[in-house]
């Protein structure tokens, strides 16, 4: 059963994982399977960087008051 409502964070997690998982889907029907193809190394450092940007939400949480910037 699906929850009501995601956290904004996690549904663009899951929305990036999905639309790279149809990029690949894709590049795999039109160019074959290609061993060290670059868009492998592009996918790599994109979720080593996905994964240090949860890390440090999870971390550091943003304020809830819409102040913006604090002094």
């Amino acid at each position: 059963m699906m929850p009501k409502s995601f956290n904004t964070l996690t549904a663009y997690v899951i929305g990036v994982v999905v639309v790279w998982a149809a990029i690949f889907v894709v590049g795999y029907f039109v160019r074959g399977p290609t061993p060290g193809h670059p868009l492998l190394h592009v996918f790599g450092g994109f979720m080593l960087g996905m994964l240090a940007m949860y890390v440090a939400t999870r971390v550091y949480p943003s304020s809830r008051n819409g102040s913006g910037a604090q002094a």
